[in-house]
């Protein structure tokens, strides 16, 4: 297939995934009723998420800084189109977890589907997918397993007695954006036998903290490194850009 033809093929698909173009049958009782629109129902929801996993590399895509706090650590990567987003993804590590990753798939600004898995250090698994219509939850379930490929085989139970909390997809753009709790000021330069990090913080005694590499010193972290205390809750404005999922400082002033 011609390059030319291969991208008019995966955004005639994208503008089906965004127009709302597929129709499927409902056939899942738990959906509640049985309607054309292939998003009141589960398998449609699924096939809905799938398809945008598997373009998401043609999506536009913005990553968030690396946030601490305490023992736990999450960054948020968002997927949209022509501005319209329609993933979130959000990794997240802790003392507990070794990998917990959430998706959160958007129709129309409403969330249809919320997918967590989280891998704990012995081995341990949970994967949980909370399914909505209309922005309304209407359908829950997980698994657990011992083992990743026990994961794969363990088939899903319904949540009947947990009530699952609306996701927060506010706190998530302010994650990519630095605002409110995120909004984060400068705290530090902290220097490692292999590497310099610039440090920010919200401040505070539960605060999240963010470090940005240093490759480079021009006259800006220069004048921060001299007399970091001088600086120390300033806000600044800083450009940076993601690397094997690291940020790593283009430049800096003051705001």
């Amino acid at each position: 297939m011609k390059v030319p033809e291969a991208r008019i093929l995966i955004y005639a698909a994208l503008f089906c995934l965004t127009a709302g173009c597929g129709r499927l049958k409902s056939d899942h009782p738990q959906a509640g009723e049985n309607t054309s629109d292939s998003l009141q129902n589960r398998s449609g929801i699924i096939h809905y998420a799938d398809s945008i996993t598997g373009i998401s590399g043609q999506l536009d895509k913005e990553a968030s800084l690396n946030y601490t706090q305490k023992d736990s650590s999450f960054r948020v990567t968002k997927y949209s189109s022509n501005g319209i987003p329609l993933l979130y993804i959000k990794d997240s590590k802790s003392n507990e977890y070794e990998k917990v990753e959430e998706r959160y798939f958007l129709k129309n600004g409403q969330l249809v589907l919320y997918a967590l898995e989280s891998k704990r250090f012995d081995g341990s698994g949970t994967v949980r997918r909370d399914y909505y219509r209309n922005g309304v939850l209407f359908y829950s379930e997980s698994k657990q397993g011992m083992k990743d490929d026990e994961l794969h085989v363990i088939p899903f139970k319904e949540n009947k007695t947990e009530t699952a909390m609306a996701p927060d997809l506010q706190r998530l753009k302010d994650a990519l954006e630095q605002n409110n709790e995120f909004d984060l000021y400068f705290d530090s330069i902290a220097d490692y036998p292999q590497a310099r990090y610039l440090v920010l913080s919200s401040g505070g005694i539960n605060a999240y903290k963010t470090a940005i590499l240093l490759e480079k010193e021009d006259d800006f972290t220069h004048k921060l490194s001299s007399d970091p205390e001088k600086f120390k809750g300033q806000k600044l404005e800083l450009k940076w850009k993601m690397r094997n999922g690291e940020a790593v400082y283009i430049s800096g002033r003051l705001r």
